[in-house]
């Protein structure tokens, strides 16, 4: 009998293992077969617009940077088509007016035959112009 018993006794913890390991993979999720597993994870949108951001400061910075150029190109376009009788030197500061460009700030003279004084201005190595 004590084999029996014994033999019982391994009868009943298989079954009772058996049970246990049905219990739990009933209570499992069940996956479909061919259907993909699909994580929401955000980190994508994160990474994409630090990457937009950076891309939009660069585009402005050129755009900021074309668009000062453009200005410097406008002032030299209209200091050459006036009449000064000097040759500029780069990067000293001269007074310029609507009909010229002098030496002389419009504090200093009279400076009606010029026209209304527009700005102070400095020569680049480029040869365009700058306010100063």
């Amino acid at each position: 009998m004590e084999d029996l018993d014994g033999q019982d006794q391994k009868t009943n913890t298989s079954e009772e293992t058996g049970s246990v390991i049905e219990d739990k993979v009933s209570k499992a999720p069940a996956l479909e077969p061919n259907k993909p597993i699909i994580k929401r994870e955000k980190t994508y949108l994160y990474h994409a617009n630090k990457q937009y951001t950076q891309l939009k400061e660069q585009a402005d910075l050129l755009i900021k940077q074309a668009e000062l150029i453009q200005e410097r190109v406008n002032l030299a376009e209209h200091i050459y088509s006036i009449d000064f009788n000097f040759k500029p030197v780069l990067l000293k500061e001269y007074f310029l007016y609507e009909k010229g460009l002098s030496l002389i700030s419009p504090r200093e003279w009279n400076h009606e035959h010029l026209g209304d004084f527009i700005s102070t201005v400095r020569q680049l190595g480029d040869s365009t112009w700058e306010k100063t």
